[in-house]
């Protein structure tokens, strides 16, 4: 039996993923031209060296250049590593931060304060994803507000309805019966 599953980005979104992929080539770039850099400087000054001796040393061409080039490279690695690790760090701030932001004001919402709104700073991640939860808390809190609203009003009637006990009983029916019907009407927005 063979299933399709389809790949969903439901935190990550194509800018985020733009920004580090940028970021990590723009380290890599660095690392590389670094190591060049001074691999080119060391080797310059032993070819210099070795031609101001006025004697060149008799070993494998292989073999002259080698320490240059492994002092060059360990030095790039180190800075390439120590400037992977800054980057990441700084991308690990902004997700942890925002992830904190949302996850504190979701359980405020669950607590049954829907007047809760999601507030993330401007270069935060997930702005899109609090945007969203921003308008899902909106619109419960404007449906439960409704029925809140209906609730009272039924409510207010009935009271009317008991302290006037000498009152006809079908125009009491004829008062509440609207009220229910649009109670119900907004209780059924939750059905969609």
């Amino acid at each position: 039996m063979k299933r399709d599953y389809k790949r969903r980005n439901i935190f990550i979104n194509k800018g985020f993923q733009g920004k580090f992929i940028a970021r990590f080539l723009a380290v890599t770039f660095a690392g590389v031209v670094v190591s060049v850099a001074l691999f080119n400087f060391l080797a310059y000054r032993k070819i210099d060296r070795i031609l101001f001796s006025m004697r060149v040393p008799e070993v494998d061409t292989g073999h002259v250049l080698f320490r240059e080039a492994v002092v060059a490279n360990g030095i790039a690695l180190v800075l390439t590593v120590l400037a992977f690790f800054l980057v990441s760090r700084g991308i690990q701030k902004k997700i942890t931060g925002a992830l904190h932001r949302i996850m504190v004001d979701l359980h405020k919402i669950r607590e049954g304060i829907l007047g809760t709104r999601i507030h993330l700073r401007k270069d935060d991640e997930f702005k899109d994803f609090a945007d969203d939860l921003n308008f899902m808390a909106g619109e419960l809190h404007r449906r439960f507000s409704g029925i809140k609203e209906q609730f009272e009003m039924i409510d207010a009637s009935v009271r009317e309805m008991k302290g006037d006990s000498d009152g006809d009983e079908k125009i009491c029916r004829e008062k509440i019966l609207p009220q229910v019907a649009a109670l119900e009407e907004r209780l059924s927005e939750f059905k969609k």
